[in-house]
């Protein structure tokens, strides 16, 4: 008998006045000033999404109507024979179709026969037409006549959740009210009011969990709210909430961000671990990371702490956690995360994602005060390197942009951030920079992130040293930022210049050479018909052509570092020069003729010879 008088508290609970409408002040103070104003349109359309009261509403409109003691406010008064008529089922004056089920043509026309009667003990007929959107477009063609004239006793009410799929004929013939998503306080104040009027025991943190687990929608909330209820035998807790919702409390969160301002990556992994072993799944960690550096982000400031739709208690965890990890790394963890949330979706190991993200995340700091510390600190070395050429690929403005930079000193708090690699040198893997040949801008507030070239020669540089054989497998561009970042441990040395030993420098760029013909053939050409001069520890390099230069510019960091290796001179550096008169001995003396071409290329591919042999070929070559 228990069982038959229970009802679920989403319809014990659904509002009978406007009055007691959460979360939508803006439409029922304007359907109570028409009402009080008797300026009433023949045709609303009510519109937002599920569970946040547009057919409550559409109810409450039509009580109203016919309601013979309006108050004084706008309400239905609940108590005369035409409201109570309707709260008991028996009204004749309001109809409700649900268009999901009753789209068809005959259903409309069905209804358009209804508009025949008048009213009875009533003001008006109204009609609430609920999931408009399912009607299909013949039903909506023999709806429009009737909609935008319909009889002075007739009011329709259309409620829907996908506005879009309406003609827009049918929306130009009716007063549109959109209705918000509920915000989370007010969701839950209203579970708070239930629970009180039920006698339930309740942690206030439960209820807003539960508020954010609806996403927006009262009607989800209060069915949630019915479900935790029974779980807990109406001890509503905090932690009974996360158990029955299967939710990743806040708490992870926190610890990953502790992790990252301690470097601690053994913690982080054996936290990633207990979250496996509850039986959550790598995407929703990843989700629920990425909202937490978004509210890191936005606790930084007092004047957006509000923004965040958590109990107090954890808006201070947020305030005091934004305060240890600056702008620069929660952009930095924010990027990182996002990305990561992007890919594990397609890849077959989500776990192993998850986890070289956390490593990354642990050394993050690291990698940006590394990155900060590899642009040029002297004030000289800088205004040479604005004077220089701009690299090949970058538009001739960037170097005029860069020179108009005032070279103001800054605080101990500002990093420094290399400018985004070049489409030159996004061709050839991102980590060939032209740092000397770029200026370091000093920010006056915490710096963009840093592109991913910056950033992965940086991680390489924070990573622990390796000691395991397994340990020593690295990528391709791992081993490109380790080049890249010797060659800024190199010019942060600042050492004075020491002169060239030619003798060591001949031998090392013959190994270069020859190594560069092997993979990059065109490079190692250019630089064997370079013409070579040397000042102290200037290394002057001449190329016959512009192609030339740009082959050299785009391997410069490459090739300087190799070369301060082996010739034990950390304080080498290059400039490039073009001298067009040395192309003839690049290219000879004169031109091969096509015969001589052919000669060649059967030397240095036999299998041409073959071929042409065995085939007996005949070949013309024209006129030369």
């Amino acid at each position: 008998m228990a069982q038959e008088g229970f009802v679920v508290s989403a319809r014990k609970y659904r509002p009978s006045t406007f009055s007691d409408v959460v979360g939508q002040e803006h439409v029922a103070n304007t359907l109570r000033n028409a009402l009080k104003n008797h300026q009433l349109g023949h045709a609303f359309l009510f519109t937002g999404p599920r569970g946040v009261g547009k057919t409550t509403c559409a109810r409450i409109l039509a009580k109203a109507i016919n309601c013979q003691h309006l108050t004084p406010e706008g309400d239905p008064c609940n108590q005369c024979d035409s409201c109570n008529s309707y709260n008991e089922g028996r009204s004749l004056n309001i109809f409700e179709l649900d268009a999901a089920s009753n789209n068809s043509v005959d259903d409309i026309r069905q209804l358009i026969d209804r508009l025949r009667y008048v009213p009875q003990g009533g003001n008006k007929s109204v009609y609430i037409i609920d999931e408009v959107h399912m009607l299909s477009t013949a039903a909506f063609n023999a709806f429009l006549k009737t909609l935008e004239e319909p009889p002075p006793h007739a009011l329709f009410i259309l409620a829907t959740t996908e506005k879009h799929k309406i003609l827009p004929t049918i929306l130009s013939r009716c007063q549109k009210f959109d209705f918000r998503r509920i915000t989370i306080g007010d969701m839950a104040d209203r579970l708070k009011h239930i629970a009180e009027r039920e006698g339930i025991s309740y942690e206030y943190e439960g209820l807003q969990l539960i508020a954010l687990k609806a996403d927006g929608a009262l009607r989800d909330a209060l069915s949630i709210f019915d479900q935790i209820v029974n779980f807990s035998a109406g001890n509503l807790t905090y932690q009974q909430v996360l158990d029955n919702l299967n939710i990743l409390d806040y708490d992870y969160f926190f610890r990953v961000g502790e992790c990252m301002r301690t470097g601690d990556a053994t913690q982080a992994m054996l936290l990633f671990d207990e979250v496996v072993q509850k039986g959550f799944e790598a995407v929703n960690f990843i989700t629920g990371l990425l909202e937490h550096f978004r509210n890191l982000l936005t606790a930084q400031e007092p004047q957006t702490l509000h923004l965040l739709e958590v109990s107090d208690n954890v808006k201070q965890q947020y305030a005091v956690q934004s305060r240890q990890l600056n702008a620069s790394i929660l952009l930095n963890a924010f990027n990182l995360t996002a990305e990561t949330e992007y890919r594990i979706r397609n890849v077959s190991l989500p776990r192993l994602t998850v986890e070289l993200l956390l490593l990354k995340l642990v050394h993050l700091p690291q990698a940006l005060h590394l990155t900060a510390l590899s642009a040029p600190s002297a004030e000289g070395q800088k205004k040479n390197n604005l004077t220089r050429e701009a690299p090949a690929g970058t538009p001739a403005t960037a170097a005029v942009a860069a020179s108009s930079i005032p070279a103001t000193p800054a605080p101990e708090q500002q990093e420094q951030t290399p400018l985004p690699a070049t489409p030159a040198q996004e061709s050839t893997g991102g980590f060939v920079a032209q740092a000397t040949s770029r200026p370091a801008i000093r920010h006056a507030q915490p710096p963009d992130p840093v592109t991913p070239t910056t950033l992965s020669q940086a991680l390489v540089k924070a990573a622990p040293p390796r000691t395991s054989r397994s340990d020593m497998l690295i990528t391709f561009d791992e081993l490109d930022a380790l080049e890249v970042a010797q060659a800024t441990d190199d010019r942060e040395q600042n050492l004075p210049p020491q002169p060239i030993d030619e003798a060591a420098f001949a031998t090392a760029l013959e190994q270069f050479i020859a190594q560069e013909l092997r993979d990059r053939k065109m490079l190692g050409t250019t630089l064997q018909g370079a013409a070579h001069s040397f000042s102290l520890n200037k290394w002057c390099c001449t190329v016959a052509g512009d192609i030339g230069k740009i082959e050299l510019e785009n391997t410069r960091e490459e090739l300087v570092s190799y070369l301060r290796r082996h010739t034990q001179n950390p304080t080498l550096v290059l400039e490039i020069m073009v001298n067009r008169e040395l192309a003839p001995k690049v290219v000879g003396e004169k031109p091969l003729t096509a015969e001589e071409r052919l000669q060649k290329a059967m030397q240095l591919n036999p299998h041409l010879r073959t071929l042409v042999e065995r085939l007996k070929l005949r070949i013309t070559y024209g006129n030369e």
